[in-house]
């Protein structure tokens, strides 16, 4: 055996024992000796053993030279007895040792059924209850391995020797397997392990973020930390392991436990990477480190709040300098996989380097992991509920929730939610211009494909930011103050924006009516924005004409006639439902639709004429905007916003001297039949019992 000249290892084997053992029997002291001669004549070389009594000097700290062995030894060697199953010494040493043969087994390509742990049965072993935890556990472990019996066989007899012979054979076999040159090739191993002086495998290297490789490691894990800056390269990667995930037929859909840790806001400031290089000013630099890592976060949040698993995932903020970035993987099996990231002054996360490398026996790299965690703050959201208060623009709060527990379908929850949309805006080349997103999944939860200007919940930090403390009082009430501290943090977090040509000014508080969720009080406010801000590719807001946004709202309005077919409603509930479709339909100058509906509401199924004219129009109101050659289909407007687009939001852009919002209104105006349904909606959704009497919304 040429290569064991060559041996990464300081020991070929650790010897796990009692002293009890071989002080009775001499046992171990017996196979020891005689399987260094056995060894040496079939490979010419001797064979290294550790040995606690002839190893451990009287002055050494035994503890961390066991350890320490432990990890320099290839494998182990254990005398099973009943003294050797009650010892807790020796169960560490099991138990630590199969945690390093799981991380080798994937470093050297082995088979799952190839062991380094050799048991040696030596007398009889019965369990009988009562023993200390774990044993029976671990007992069980060691019978599933092949092990050598010796119980019958006594030191120097012809059995004895030809079982030592054979331990031997296999244990040359496995040495060899064990050195990093003659490790064979797998389709599961990762070739790249540089070595360290010795040849055992370390590490692998590579530069920048390795997002293929990211989301190979996140399939595959069963939990993952992941510590970074901005973590600006992470959402693509989550979505493709997610997907990865929900394709295998192992049924594991998601992770036992996600954790995600950014660097908190307050710490930004002090971060020098590309971006303090690529913008001159430190301000500049800051608000587009801001910008990055808040659009990481409602990326991430919005993915995971749709397809997490309930209280498997947390997002936190560490506010200190972190001591490193990277990730940590556990897998099925038991080994770890750590990633470190090595930043580099001025220069991105592209541009640093990462070490790829499997945690220690004990697991400390794991622990620097999680205490990084321990002391970061969760970025769970805790969004004020409570009821509408005192009066029209006062909201009573009662008690805070987390986001990802509220407006969950069927909960028939009695909370109210106080929440913010913001009316963006900005001076263009032609005046002033509306500001508004596409909702998809990299910055919201729901309403996919609809435009929306920027909106999100009133949360308990909206409350502490201006001065009030949090959880001074059972209840107390909140208002503009609060509602203006949401709409800075919507804009800071998600866009970057920290400074506006103007304050936001107050349009009106409006009630939002769920019939299946909690309610929502809607601060509206309006917010001009430079005409130079600019947006990221995620977060990008669109100029829209309001022509633009009656034309896709009437879609929506069409969208929703064939849906009233759709749900079983009794008589008085499809009367209202009709009735407001109707109105709708009207407001749009959609009569022919609205007469044919009129004809037909009492079926229960929409006739081939209804269908065809509404798949027409749909045809004819179809809309999408374009960015970087993308067609981004628009299927509607969000929520309140489509309901007081009539009431609050044409009125609300004809004072911001939008153009072509006011001739919208003049208009509606001038028609008779126009002017009484948008009339009649206004008071339809403001009123609680009419709108909550539908099952779906309309």
């Amino acid at each position: 055996m040429e290569e064991t000249l060559r041996s990464p290892w300081d020991y070929d084997a650790f010897i796990s024992y009692t002293r009890f053992d071989n002080h009775i029997a001499g046992i171990v002291t017996a196979v020891i000796r005689e399987l260094r001669r056995q060894f040496r004549r079939l490979s010419g070389h001797p064979f290294r053993t550790f040995l606690d009594e002839e190893d451990i000097s009287i002055s050494t700290i035994w503890q961390d030279r066991l350890e320490l062995a432990l990890e320099r030894s290839a494998v182990l060697i254990i005398f099973v007895t009943p003294s050797y199953l009650t010892s807790g010494w020796c169960a560490r040493e099991f138990d630590k040792f199969s945690a390093l043969e799981e991380h080798r087994r994937i470093a050297f390509g082995l088979a799952p059924h190839q062991s380094l742990v050799f048991p040696i049965t030596v007398t009889e072993v019965t369990l009988r209850g009562g023993e200390p935890p774990g044993v029976e556990e671990r007992y069980r472990r060691i019978r599933g391995r092949q092990a050598v019996d010796l119980t019958s066989c006594k030191p120097g007899s012809t059995a004895f020797t030809t079982a030592i012979e054979r331990l031997a054979r296999d244990l040359r076999e496995s040495l060899q397997q064990l050195i990093p040159h003659d490790r064979p090739a797998s389709a599961n191993h990762v070739p790249d392990f540089a070595t360290a002086d010795q040849g055992v495998p370390i590490v692998a290297t590579h530069s920048g973020t390795d997002r293929e490789r990211l989301t190979r490691l996140l399939a595959d894990a069963e939990s993952t930390i992941i510590v970074g800056v901005t973590n600006s390269w992470l959402p693509e990667c989550l979505e493709a392991a997610i997907h990865i995930k929900r394709q295998r037929p192992s049924g594991k859909r998601f992770w036992d436990d996600l954790q995600i840790v950014f660097l908190a806001e307050e710490v930004l400031p002090f971060v020098k990477d590309e971006l303090s290089t690529e913008f001159p000013i430190a301000a500049q630099a800051l608000r587009e480190r801001v910008r990055r890592a808040g659009q990481a976060k409602r990326h991430i949040m919005s993915l995971l709040l749709r397809e997490g698993a309930a209280g498997r995932w947390s997002l936190h903020s560490y506010p200190f300098a972190l001591p490193f970035t990277g990730n940590i993987f556990v897998f099925r099996d038991g080994h770890r996989r750590v990633q470190l990231g090595v930043t580099r002054p001025m220069r991105g996360e592209d541009d640093s380097l990462r070490i790829d490398f499997l945690d220690r026996f004990d697991q400390s790299f794991e622990a620097a992991f999680r205490e990084i965690v321990e002391n970061s703050r969760e970025e769970h959201e805790l969004v004020l509920v409570g009821s509408p208060g005192s009066g029209p623009d006062r909201f009573l709060c009662r008690s805070v929730r987390f986001r990802r527990s509220v407006l969950e379908g069927g909960g028939n929850a009695s909370d109210w939610l106080p929440a913010v949309v913001v009316l963006t805006w900005r001076i263009g080349t032609s005046g002033p211009e509306a500001l508004l997103q596409v909702n998809t999944p990299t910055n919201s939860t729901r309403e996919m494909g609809k435009v929306s200007h920027v909106s999100g919940y009133i949360n308990q930090v909206d409350h502490v930011d201006i001065g009030h403390g949090a959880g001074e009082r059972e209840t107390f009430e909140i208002s503009w103050d609060e509602a203006t501290a949401a709409a800075h943090r919507e804009l800071r977090t998600d866009f970057g924006i920290t400074e506006t040509p103007m304050p936001p000014e107050r349009i009106s508080a409006v009630p939002f009516y769920y019939c299946d969720k909690e309610n929502f009080l809607f601060y509206m406010l309006s917010q001009q924005l430079d005409a130079s801000t600019s947006f990221g590719e995620h977060t990008r807001m669109f100029a829209w004409a309001p022509a633009d946004l009656m034309r896709i709202r009437g879609h929506q309005v069409l969208r929703g006639v064939l849906r009233l077919f759709g749900h079983p409603m009794a008589g008085e509930q499809r009367r209202r439902a009709t009735a407001l479709v109707l109105n709708n339909l009207i407001a749009h100058e959609e009569d022919a639709v609205a007469q044919s509906l009129s004809r037909h509401a009492e079926l229960s199924s929409p006739p081939d004429s209804l269908k065809e004219l509404v798949t027409k129009r749909l045809q004819a109101t179809a809309y999408s905007k374009y960015a970087r050659g993308r067609e981004i289909q628009v299927t509607g407007i969000a929520g309140l916003q489509y309901r007081a687009f009539f009431s609050h939001i044409l009125p609300a852009y004809t004072a911001l001297r939008i153009q072509g919002a006011g001739e919208i209104l003049t208009s509606i105006h001038a028609d008779r039949d126009r002017a009484e349904a948008v009339a009649a909606l206004s008071v339809s959704y403001l009123n609680e019992d009419y709108i909550t009497s539908f099952p779906m919304e309309v």
